[in-house]
């Protein structure tokens, strides 16, 4: 192999990549880039971790094809401390040691040999539909889902449906329910279980203007544009219909609010307790919301317009899951309460349900304990 890339470009394709490589695995391989020239201008760098794999090409200039894996710890370090505009990569023959070089400065590591990288499964291309706007999505999706989860695997994934009216996602811990609409030209009809924590990978390395063609392997969904290929492990099972569950609910009254504004006052109300429990009460147009905390209480209030019902009530929700669902949509909304204090919130993006709990008790400052005497 002898290579040379901008340093700047190969560092940032060497980022993405080392984000997949797992820093701790049984298999030496995984913790490393594989690293391919193809001899006519093109260098690409892929890393997997059983789950996810990602492959992304950089131009460089290369005198010949070859293939190698280098720690990627190692590869990002190196690249980071040196300063040249360029690098170039370089072996001899088969020899198991890659020199780094970039200005006066060089370094010399082992290498593996290729033939024990895992290989990487590509969908034919007239299988694959055209997606976009994926970021934005996976998004609003995946704050409710419990990606810790170990007992349920189900509630670590997001649940992506290819329909006749374009791309779906769902997602939900078993607390609350979150579902978005993607691009309405994915049309399709097949649905799936990925991961939320792949989705999460993916969304950190595109953006909306991205077009990706999707496609399935039948044991990953792959997702691929000019130099960019990124591929997720699908979980076998089916999902909870979250269509199903958002049908057969009947609001006993819905107010229209604007998001940034509904944001705003819970935010005020929740500051005292972000990870406590909020009252939404409701009396014809007016919201008003409560937070009580050890030290403290808050009381905030907007105006919204009722459009279903009469609004009335109060009803305790988590406030986290809340928040999280209002910081990642924008425009107008329409939140309404459902049987058993259900709370909905509308949006043309999608839609969200939490459940409701139970009002907390009063809590009371703990008394200090009388000072003595000096």
């Amino acid at each position: 192999m002898n290579v040379t890339a901008n340093r700047a470009e190969l560092l940032h394709a060497a980022k993405h990549a080392a984000s997949v490589a797992p820093s701790a695995s049984p298999l030496e391989v995984l913790k490393g880039i594989l690293l391919h020239s193809d001899g006519d201008g093109h260098l690409s760098l892929t890393a997997t971790n059983l789950e996810v794999a990602i492959r992304i090409g950089v131009p460089c200039v290369s005198e010949s094809e070859d293939s190698l894996v280098v720690s990627a710890r190692l590869l990002v370090g190196m690249l980071e401390r040196l300063a040249g505009e360029s690098v170039t990569l370089s072996r001899r023959d088969t020899s198991l040691q890659l020199t780094v070089k970039s200005g006066k400065a060089y370094y010399q590591i082992p290498i593996l040999g290729s033939n024990c990288f895992p290989q990487i499964e590509m969908p034919f291309p007239e299988d694959t539909i055209p997606v976009k706007g994926l970021p934005t999505m996976v998004k609003r999706i995946t704050f409710a889902v419990d990606k810790r989860s170990k007992d349920r695997p189900m509630l670590r994934c997001v649940n992506l449906m290819f329909t006749n009216d374009g791309l779906k996602a769902a997602g939900s811990n078993g607390f609350c329910v979150a579902t978005a609409k993607g691009d309405e030209h994915s049309t399709g009809d097949i649905s799936m279980m990925v991961p939320a924590a792949s989705l999460e990978t993916l969304a950190r390395i595109s953006s909306d203007r991205d077009e990706f063609r999707v496609g399935t392997t039948g044991k990953s969904l792959v997702f691929t544009k000019k130099d960019l290929f990124f591929s997720a492990r699908i979980l076998d099972g089916e999902y909870i219909d979250t269509e199903a569950i958002m049908a057969k609910l009947r609001n006993q009254f819905t107010v229209l609010a604007d998001i940034e504004e509904l944001r705003d006052t819970l935010y005020a109300t929740a500051s005292i307790d972000p990870d406590g429990t909020i009252m939404l009460g409701f009396d014809g147009n007016l919201l008003y919301t409560r937070c009580d905390s050890e030290y403290a209480r808050a009381v905030n209030s907007m105006n919204v317009i009722p459009l279903t019902g009469t609004p009335k009530g109060e009803f305790w929700y988590q406030s986290r899951y809340l928040m999280e669902c209002l910081r990642v949509n924008e425009g107008m909304t329409t939140v309404g309460v459902a049987q058993s204090g259900l709370l909905t919130v509308t949006s043309e993006n999608g839609s969200y349900l939490q459940s409701p709990i139970r009002a907390p008790a009063a809590v009371r400052k703990a008394s200090s304990p009388e000072q003595k005497a000096a």
